[in-house]
């Protein structure tokens, strides 16, 4: 069976460019995907469309890594990362050492133990999913645990984007057919009453990030019905 490296990398030679920053990425250190590329896969087990990409990066080449970021001059993107733009893909990195959950002292480990937490750094616990790109080694516990019982929970409740991740879990949540788990419906239902206009609230981050409206306001209103 053809690891994902190499399914990853057979989609990209239709992208050049793209497939040379994969490539020197891959030079600059070891590669960490995680969250929706690895779901798109294990549903498809292909990758269909890969338009945008998360990965965490353990530079081991600082060299190559600055003449990556003097190349493409990324901007920032959310939690201290970089936002890299290069022919049909979007690639969001960041420095394993940086990961914001490391930073601001939420999970506290030893540095060679950041690898094996990564999937303890997540808002959802759908997105505790790990793929080590030079290993070709998963890190899924707990993204399997969520997929078995079909209750999508919190790992870790820290996190500068509550009412983002409140949003994609909505459309997780419609996506796969499943349920939220009390922890889960508890924040969203303190989060509802922190905002004036939650519905407008959710309906405008969800278009900022999906590019459209995936679920409807009557959705999300019956949604939040459901948690009473």
């Amino acid at each position: 069976m053809k690891s994902l490296e190499t399914i990853i990398f057979n989609y990209l030679e239709n992208y050049p460019p793209s497939l040379e920053l994969f490539r020197r990425l891959k030079q600059a250190g070891n590669l960490y995907l995680i969250g929706g590329v690895l779901r798109e896969y294990r549903d498809w087990e292909a990758i269909r469309d890969l338009r945008d990409i998360d990965i965490i990066i353990d530079i081991r080449d600082r060299n190559i890594w600055e003449e990556i970021l003097e190349t493409y001059r990324p901007k920032k993107n959310s939690f201290g990362g970089y936002k890299l733009e290069c022919s049909a893909l979007i690639v969001d990195i960041w420095s394993l050492e940086e990961t914001w959950a490391y930073r601001e002292k939420h999970i506290v480990c030893e540095p060679e133990e950041y690898v094996r937490n990564l999937p303890r750094t997540v808002f959802l616990n759908l997105d505790a999913i790990i793929y080590d790109f030079n290993e070709n080694v998963w890190y899924d516990e707990k993204y399997q645990e969520a997929m078995d019982s079909h209750v999508i929970d919190v790992v870790l409740e820290k996190n500068p984007r509550i009412l983002l991740n409140i949003v994609r879990a909505m459309v997780l949540k419609k996506r796969y057919g499943m349920s939220f788990s009390d922890r889960l419906g508890k924040i969203i239902r303190e989060q509802m009453k922190l905002e004036r206009d939650f519905v407008g609230k959710l309906l405008e981050i969800q278009e900022k990030r999906y590019r459209g409206l995936i679920l409807s306001g009557e959705e999300i209103e019956k949604v939040l019905e459901e948690l009473g």
